[in-house]
């Protein structure tokens, strides 16, 4: 797909023209510039570079870094966006539902709470030793039972 005869970043869903609301992302808090963070920051031509991103994003205007926050937040605790939607809007391949929520988790922990290791890509079609995904798998559930208690919270007793 294209847009103004450019490629467009991601995936073959154009994130300037996809009506939120076709992603589930008509919600509070929430506007264009998630979906563009999507398709760039988390899509296949950066996904791999999503570690230098934190300084980048921690001097971003403060009003885009709660769209980001906010965003994240609704993906990870409402799951509106299927791995086949996700792929549509990033080219990156996820096996499962839970696998992209517990990366989007990992991504929300990594900008906002100081998660000290970036969230690795997907292994796309790339088998995980079994010691890769039980040390995954420890460092996943220690981080979600940390931010369950963050997430609770409204997002205005977070800030």
């Amino acid at each position: 797909m294209e847009h103004h005869g450019l490629p467009v970043p991601g995936g073959v869903l154009d994130p300037t023209t996809v009506p939120l609301a076709e992603l589930g992302l008509d919600v509070p808090g929430v506007d264009r510039r998630f979906v563009h963070f999507c398709a760039a920051a988390l899509g296949v031509e950066a996904v791999d570079d999503l570690g230098e991103l934190r300084d980048t994003f921690d001097a971003a205007w403060p009003d885009y870094r709660e769209v980001i926050r906010a965003g994240l937040l609704h993906v990870v605790r409402n799951r509106p966006l299927s791995v086949d939607r996700w792929y549509q809007l990033t080219y990156v391949r996820f096996p499962d539902q839970q696998d992209l929520t517990t990366y989007l988790a990992q991504v929300y922990a990594y900008l906002f709470d100081g998660f000290d290791a970036m969230p690795p890509a997907p292994a796309s079609g790339r088998p995980q030793s079994r010691r890769s995904r039980a040390t995954a798998s420890r460092r996943t559930s220690s981080f979600l039972q940390k931010a369950k208690r963050t997430w609770a919270r409204p997002a205005s007793a977070s800030s």
